[in-house]
């Protein structure tokens, strides 16, 4: 009975090791939605990401279309770009953390545009800047040496002003805690300890 109960402790032991996360560095150029130059919705999901409004656009398709505009000065990796027509992207992912690493963002439609951006985590405001942006070049904004975690990130404008238009954008994604091998091989090891222990005292009864 002894060695049973010692062999339960270690597996239930073993269960309470720490998890580890593989964090996953993403970027979003939104290269591969085909899009014939009108706008293409963005759906939930792309990228790990949810996104409300957003569509990409192949600006040069577009420019194409509607002659020289900012659109296709907003192009970092052609042909795509994210754009939104509300004034506002919002990056919503509840119940998952992101780190922001980078963004080129640019004001297509205006000569200068002022936009504040605000991040968040549990509904909580942790983090908040404000930039000018261009139609002439994307302007890239780092968030060198960044470390906290949001689950929302948002860039708006005043009321009535924008779009907003961005290409590549980075991000350290971390994906649910997942076991190691090691843990795994150590959770079986556990199991069989256990399990031999409890045959063992069946024969000797």
């Amino acid at each position: 009975m002894k060695s049973a109960l010692s062999a339960l402790f270690v597996a239930s032991a073993v269960v309470v090791f720490p998890l580890s996360s593989r964090a996953v560095l993403i970027t979003n150029t939104f290269d591969d939605y085909s899009d014939n130059g009108s706008g293409t919705a963005i759906t939930n999901g792309y990228g790990g990401l949810a996104w409300t409004n957003i569509f990409a656009l192949n600006t040069t398709l577009y420019t194409a279309q509607n002659g020289t505009n900012g659109w296709l000065n907003a192009t970092v990796s052609a042909s795509n770009v994210a754009y939104t027509t509300h004034g506002e992207i919002d990056f919503n992912v509840p119940g998952t953390d992101f780190i922001p690493r980078g963004v080129y963002l640019t004001a297509p439609m205006s000569g200068s545009l002022f936009i504040n951006q605000s991040g968040f985590l549990r509904g909580q405001e942790v983090e908040s800047f404000g930039l000018t942006i261009s139609s002439n070049s994307p302007f890239f904004y780092n968030w060198f040496g960044f470390t906290q975690p949001l689950d929302r990130l948002i860039f708006s404008v005043e009321s009535g002003q924008g779009p907003i238009a961005l290409d590549n954008f980075s991000y350290t994604f971390t994906p649910s805690p997942v076991p190691e091998p090691s843990t795994m091989l150590l959770c079986a090891m556990g199991t069989l300890a256990l399990c031999r222990a409890l045959a063992t005292k069946r024969l000797r009864e």
